[in-house]
């Protein structure tokens, strides 16, 4: 029988290479290709997904602590110093509770401290929690009625960060 091409893997499989990928991505930075190009048009942006943060920090799921995970995260974040970081949205555990946006607002901290940090919210959080929490975002934020939209504006490229949010704790 002739071996197969397409190499079925699980949803989690997926996930977990997509966000090894990207994280090697951001950590190498976003350059342009133009080797011309004037000092300062490099941008290097990072970016990090679906960290649900619960207000518990011992809540966890599946053998895995989000809380602890980020808190390890951050040290690597500050030190690769990059122009700014994503954080794509399910920012918190699962309904979007004010005590986990201020876990995550004390977690990134050192972050926001060396680089502007754009955040998008997904199908676990809450825009108006979100909004009590995080009241001075950085970026352009578009009035979008019910979205929470974010626009980077750089020298050499534009990053929009998109509102994915229908309703809290559901999966549309």
């Amino acid at each position: 029988m002739k071996p197969s091409i397409v190499q079925t893997i699980t949803r989690r499989a997926f996930l977990e290479r997509l966000a090894i990928s990207t994280t090697t991505l951001a950590f190498v930075g976003c350059q342009r290709l133009d080797r011309q190009a004037s000092p300062g048009t490099d941008f290097r942006l990072a970016l990090i997904s679906d960290i649900h943060i619960p207000a518990d920090r011992t809540n966890g799921s599946r053998g895995f602590n989000p809380w602890e995970n980020l808190r390890r995260t951050v040290p690597d974040l500050v030190a690769a110093r990059p122009d700014g970081v994503v954080i794509c949205g399910d920012v918190a555990r699962l309904e979007g509770k004010i005590e986990d946006y201020r876990e995550v607002l004390a977690l990134i901290e050192p972050v926001a401290a060396v680089a502007p940090v754009y955040i998008g919210l997904g199908n676990h959080d809450d825009s108006a929690n979100f909004s009590s929490v995080f009241k001075n975002q950085p970026g352009y934020h578009p009035s979008v009625p019910g979205k929470h939209i974010t626009v980077v504006e750089h020298a050499v490229v534009r990053v929009i960060v998109l509102d994915s949010l229908l309703y809290a704790n559901k999966v549309a």
